[in-house]
């Protein structure tokens, strides 16, 4: 009896059959160019286009390199941003840091109260941070 492989089954994991029966070749090379594009935040279905394969396909065969392209980039931006926010040159870079991070910033008041309760500075390595009282503050 015949069986009901196809072709495709028997292929290499580095080529593989897109749209409309071509062949899409997922070496090395081209792995690596799918992780920097995810990396830049290429969407997908562009990465896809640009390899001539569908988005299912992309996703199926290259999961890996979309993962650690978008990783591999935060990690890279947030060093950057971590070592321009400590080195006492970049203030707006620290202020970011403080809110984004340590979650210090403007509060929102409950209903009824004027003012919110003062706070304590906190010292930061030699520094110390006096965070406002709930006062507009356009320096932050």
């Amino acid at each position: 009896m015949h069986s009901n492989t196809s072709d495709t089954e028997f292929e290499t994991s580095e080529t593989k059959r897109a749209r409309g029966g071509q062949t899409t070749s997922f070496n090395p090379e081209r792995r690596k160019e799918i992780q920097i594009l995810a990396g830049w935040g290429m969407p997908q279905w562009q990465i896809a286009t640009l390899f001539q394969c569908d988005p299912k396909t992309l996703r199926k065969h290259c999961r890996d390199e979309l993962k650690l392209g978008a990783a591999e980039a935060n990690r890279t931006v947030l060093g950057s941003l971590f070592d321009m926010a400590t080195s006492k040159r970049h203030s707006a870079c620290t202020i970011f840091w403080a809110k984004t991070r340590c979650r210090f910033g403007q509060k929102t008041l409950p209903p009824g109260s004027k003012k919110a309760p003062p706070r304590a500075p906190l010292p930061l390595d030699g520094l110390t941070v006096h965070l406002n009282d709930g006062e507009p503050n356009d320096n932050l």
